[in-house]
């Protein structure tokens, strides 16, 4: 179960960001004129069960695990859609990262509302010689109350998220590891009605006792109504130090290819313990296809380790 208790006070002429249907501009203000000024409470409660069945192969040369699973997750419907800022929960990226979260926003102005249901199969193989594959396919499906993804807010986050259909597109991963702490992968959204591919990354990554980092690339189809009308190639790049015992800096960076331009910068500095940690960090991103859209966001976060999770998710998406 879930409470907030919320304020809110916001007033806009409009959006900027150039709206297009069927591939043709048609506006500079999508969501037109915006005077929010309330306050109060919303909650959220939430069921779910799980049910994994895993099958173990051992063969001479390591073991194999064949695991399928299923969600089943019912709640109410999400309150006050299009009605709060939404701050913290406009990346959506849907993979086999987020397949079996119970909430796939990613951040507090955001909640997941109706039911839904999640399948997948899941392979894993470790190898004598360190090696090891990781592979995961699936789709999420809408049975049941207002499908949050399918709903607009201040932000359109959810549009062409392949979540907003009642059957989800497919996702699917594939990784390989090796003993020295290298990983290379590569995963995808597949439109559910056509199979074609919506979104597309290729990684790499390190990951060592002091050091970590990873360089991927990733495509992603036009997405009209965010104003993306053609596909778009981006690279990234991020890397960590951690250059005492609890202390670790970060930086990322995100290059459009087809634009010529950076998208993302960001730098960060943690310091933890096995009790708590605190995060200070600071992202610069440009819009990929508007020169005047865009943001700069500084931001302090402490978590309470033994009562809160507080952790830099693996998710390569942008």
């Amino acid at each position: 179960m879930r409470g907030d208790l919320y304020t809110a006070d916001m007033s806009s002429d409009g959006s900027t960001l150039p709206f297009y249907a069927a591939g043709v501009r048609v506006s500079n203000d999508a969501f037109g004129a915006v005077d929010i000024n309330d306050d109060g409470a919303r909650g959220m409660a939430t069921a779910a069960i799980e049910a994994r069945y895993p099958y173990l192969i051992e063969t001479a040369y390591g073991s194999h695990v064949i695991e399928p699973i299923g969600q089943i997750i019912a709640r109410p419907n999400e309150s006050k859609i299009g009605n709060l800022p939404n701050e913290d929960a406009q990346t959506l990226v849907f993979n086999t990262a987020n397949l079996f979260s119970l909430d796939k926003f990613s951040g507090y102005d955001r909640i997941e509302g109706g039911t839904r249901a999640n399948l997948g199969l899941r392979y894993a193989g470790s190898f004598n010689n360190g090696y090891s594959i990781d592979a995961v396919i699936g789709q999420s499906y809408h049975l049941a109350g207002v499908n949050s993804y399918a709903e607009r807010d201040l932000s359109l986050v959810g549009f062409d998220s392949g979540l907003e259909t009642d059957r989800s597109d497919y996702v699917g991963s594939i990784s390989l590891g090796s003993p020295m702490g290298l990983t290379v992968g590569t995963q995808g959204r597949f439109d559910e009605a056509d199979f074609d591919l919506r979104r597309g990354d290729l990684y790499g990554a390190y990951q060592g006792s002091r050091a970590a980092g990873y360089v991927a690339y990733s495509y992603i189809a036009a997405q009209p109504t965010y104003g993306s009308i053609v596909d778009q190639n981006q690279i990234s790049a991020g890397a960590s130090i951690k250059f005492d015992e609890n202390w670790t800096a970060y930086g990322q960076v995100g290059y459009d290819i087809g634009n010529k331009e950076l998208i993302r910068q960001g730098v960060a500095i943690s310091w933890a313990n096995e009790c708590y940690s605190m995060l200070l960090s600071f992202e610069d991103e440009n819009s990929s296809y508007s020169s005047d859209s865009g943001s700069s966001t500084v931001m302090f976060k402490i978590g309470l380790r033994t009562l809160t999770s507080f952790n830099e998710p693996y998710d390569i998406g942008l």
